[in-house]
C-alpha cells in the first residue's frame, strides 16, 4: 500500500508507530518554535528518523502538520463522542466528562495554541466544518435532552462554544478562577441545559 496515501486519514496513525512518531514530533516542535520555526529536520530528529523515512510518509514539512491538524480535529471528535456514549446522564457523569475534556485540553493545548497562531484561517476553516459535527454528536437523536430537537441543537452550539471559550480562558491563563469551579460551573450549566424543557 502507498503510505502516502494513508496520510490524509487519522484513523491510520495508531496503526503505524514510525508515522505516530513523526506526527508526535511535528507537534513537540511546533510547540516549541511555531511554524515558520518549524523544519523538516528539527522534525526527524525529534522522531528519531532517518530524512528518507519522514519523506517516505510526508511530502514536506506542510504535509506533516495537516495531518497533525487532523489529528487535533480527530481528538476533539472524540471528546464530544465520549460524552454521546454515556449511557446514563447525571451530574457526576456529566462533570467527569468535563473533566475528561479538561485533561485532553492539558495535554494538547500548546500545540493547539500554536496552530491557531500560525495557521489561523486553517483551523477557523476547519473548525467552521467540524463544529456543526460536534453539535450533532451532542444531540445525538435527542433522546438525552429534555427539550425538542431544534433546542438541544442550538443549546448544543452554545455549549460547546462555551465549553472552548472557557478551556482556552483557563490554559491561556485569562481567568483567575480554580479550575475546579469552572468545572463544577459548566458541569451544572450543561446539567441544567440537558435536563431543561
Amino acid at each position: 500500500m502507498n503510505r502516502r496515501a494513508k496520510a490524509s486519514d487519522p484513523s491510520e496513525i495508531g496503526r503505524d508507530t514510525t508515522r505516530k512518531a513523526i506526527i508526535v514530533a511535528t507537534g513537540v516542535v511546533l510547540r516549541r518554535l511555531g511554524y515558520a520555526g518549524t523544519t523538516v529536520e528539527q522534525i526527524i530528529t525529534e522522531a528519531q528518523v532517518a530524512r528518507a523515512t519522514f519523506y517516505a510518509y510526508f511530502q514536506d514539512k506542510r504535509s506533516a502538520v495537516v495531518e497533525l491538524v487532523a489529528v487535533m480535529w480527530a481528538r476533539v471528535r472524540n471528546q464530544y463522542e465520549q460524552f454521546a456514549a454515556m449511557p446514563r446522564m447525571t451530574p457526576d457523569n456529566v462533570e467527569e466528562w468535563l473533566w475528561f475534556v479538561h485533561s485532553r485540553w492539558a495535554r494538547y493545548y500548546r500545540e493547539v495554541e500554536a496552530m491557531v497562531r500560525d495557521l489561523p484561517s486553517d483551523i477557523a476553516s476547519a473548525h467552521t466544518r467540524n463544529h456543526a459535527d460536534f453539535v450533532s454528536i451532542v444531540v445525538g437523536d435527542g433522546g438525552k435532552w429534555a427539550c425538542s430537537i431544534d433546542r438541544a441543537r442550538c443549546r448544543a452550539h452554545l455549549l460547546i462554544g462555551q465549553l472552548e471559550r472557557a478551556m482556552s480562558d483557563l490554559f491561556r491563563k485569562n481567568i483567575d478562577i480554580d479550575e475546579g469551579i469552572v468545572i463544577e460551573e459548566l458541569a451544572g450549566i450543561w446539567w441544567g441545559a440537558l435536563t431543561r424543557p
